[in-house]
């Protein structure tokens, strides 16, 4: 099973279009942690049935969040990162080396991550252009 989280881990309500994203990207923990507890009830589910499961995306929740952290424990969920806190992914469009690290690649027990790496590479050299505000987690 893989479910992509995209622009946070948020509350259920529908976007309504790309505008509403930028909004309400940045949206209070507790709704976050809700959101975390209806997607871990579904990852615990899927895993009963001895079903692999990767979590991967902008979750708009650093590695110390109860939001990360829930998801870690009652998703039964393993982070696939073994950088260090600090290394950030969110570098808005600066190649910041040190910030906010939001985006998760987080796996089931039964998968193996063997390597991880954040891609720094921009899209030119000499202008340091990158595509996106966030860095590719692989």
């Amino acid at each position: 099973f893989f479910f992509q989280a995209e622009d946070g881990i948020r509350d259920p309500l529908w976007s309504r279009g790309l505008g509403d994203v930028y909004k309400r990207q940045h949206i209070e923990s507790a709704i976050r942690l809700k959101s975390s507890m209806l997607i871990a009830k579904k990852l615990t589910e899927i895993q009963e049935k001895d079903e692999r499961v990767i979590l991967m995306g902008d979750m708009n929740a650093e590695a110390y969040s109860n939001e990360i952290k829930f998801l870690l424990k009652e998703a039964n969920l393993i982070n696939t990162s073994k950088e260090e806190e600090g290394v950030a992914t969110f570098h808005n469009f600066t190649g910041i080396e040190q910030g906010e690290r939001i985006d998760y690649i987080l796996v089931s027990p039964n998968i193996s991550c063997h390597s991880f790496l954040i891609d720094r590479t921009p899209i030119n050299q000499e202008k340091s252009l990158y595509p996106f505000d966030h860095l590719s987690i692989i």
